[in-house]
């Protein structure tokens, strides 16, 4: 890169050359979210889904952030998000560096958060995944986003789900992701089950290989043996599934009442050959925790998984029941936090979000698939917090209450 001229523009600096901008990652001293500047390098470029943009990436040592040069890419990701007026991107560097807080890798996923108005359930989410026993959650911090000097909004930039050091150790075998058949690519390596499909993320393999044979092979199984589990056999899939990450994958799922977790989009899995299938790690909420207007998911009382084709059949399992009791009454003992959380969150990013929505006509506009419409921004987290509430209390009558007044029984 030649060298150019540092401009400091408030919380943005600018390196101005002769053929390139660059990215400069900010977090100034006493600013609770940083910036995130992001310059093409040939400001004619448009930013496309399928085709990454070239860019430049510098961490500015006025930030207390290492002076290094790097060489990027981005793009748009998403399929319902990329319909919305503020668009998710994929960020990759030419070599993996630090963002914020997070430790360094390649790729980079920012989330817009545009039908979550209070921006707040995929973080919520992401900390009740912490407090599980699933292997990994992706780390996220908030960030103002610029692009070629025009501010973007509130954007969650988190770590890719993804086989790499610092994120899914490649000791964990393979990254599956059951998702919907129209979103599948030829060239995906794709198991069609009797009821869903699963594509093998990670490694990059084809459907030749002896390897996914194995693979599918263990999912098809898998299936088979949740379909062949009754009172008579609750034993078999036990052998072919982790219960610990079931479990909490489960609970954690049914607390938000997330839509797309039933086996529709964005089911992680990992599974290393002569062990067993682990769930997670957790995505997607940002129709999660009532926030649904096209479904009875909004709704307090119900479950989320009951017909689901795989899990509907080990529900009466006594196993399952007795580990749900038990995680469940760990997590109830977590509702004060959780609320605390989303009210620390909130208070940091409360007037960054005001600005958001004015840019993006989102506060008191109906917006798909929100349930309700309020006219400031602490209402909806306010409705949040209500809903997260009464939702883990009615769940705790049907997964504690209940089963203890049984025993008794």
């Amino acid at each position: 890169m030649k060298k150019g001229k540092l401009i400091i523009l408030g919380t943005v600096a600018i390196v101005v050359t002769a053929v390139v901008a660059a990215i400069i990652l900010l977090s100034t001293p006493g600013k609770s979210i940083p910036t995130l500047d992001i310059h093409k390098v040939n400001i004619q470029d448009s930013i496309a889904r399928d085709d990454y943009t070239v860019i430049t990436v510098q961490e500015n040592p006025e930030a207390f952030l290492s002076n290094t040069v790097l060489g990027g890419k981005i793009r748009h990701r998403g399929h319902s998000t990329w319909l919305a007026p503020k668009k998710p991107y994929q960020m990759k560097l030419d070599k993996s560096n630090a963002i914020g807080n997070m430790p360094p890798a390649k790729k980079w996923i920012l989330l817009a958060n545009y039908y979550d108005k209070t921006m707040l359930r995929n973080s919520l989410a992401f900390e009740m995944s912490r407090m599980s026993k699933l292997s990994y959650t992706p780390q996220s911090q908030f960030f103002n986003v610029n692009i070629d000097g025009d501010w973007h909004g509130l954007f969650l930039v988190t770590e890719k789900i993804e086989l790499q050091k610092n994120r899914i150790t490649k000791d964990n075998g393979y990254l599956l992701e059951l998702d919907h058949v129209s979103r599948l690519k030829p060239d995906d390596a794709s198991i069609y089950t009797k009821k869903y499909t699963i594509k093998i993320k990670e490694p990059d393999i084809t459907v030749d290989d002896q390897e996914f044979k194995d693979v599918k092979q263990f999912i098809l199984d898998t299936e088979q043996a949740f379909f062949n589990s009754n009172e008579n056999d609750y034993s078999t899939y036990k052998e072919y599934v982790d219960m610990e990450t079931l479990v909490d994958w489960y609970i954690l799922q049914e607390i938000s009442r997330n839509q797309d977790a039933n086996f529709y989009s964005s089911v992680y899995f990992t599974y290393k050959p002569g062990g067993k299938l682990k769930f997670g790690p957790v995505w997607d909420f940002d129709i999660g925790f009532g926030n649904i207007n096209y479904s009875d998911n909004y709704e307090i009382e119900g479950y989320l998984l009951d017909d689901n084709e795989w899990l509907k059949y080990i529900l009466e399992d006594p196993e399952f029941i007795a580990l749900r009791k038990k995680r469940y009454s760990y997590f109830y003992e977590q509702k004060d936090r959780l609320l605390s959380f989303l009210d620390n969150q909130a208070a940091i990013i409360e007037p960054t979000v005001i600005s958001n929505h004015k840019k993006y006509h989102m506060m008191a506009r109906e917006t798909w698939p929100n349930r309700v419409i309020f006219t400031t921004y602490m209402e909806y987290v306010e409705d949040l917090k209500q809903w997260l509430s009464q939702r883990m209390d009615y769940l705790n009558e049907e997964f504690v209450i209940k089963q203890d007044t049984i025993s008794v029984q």
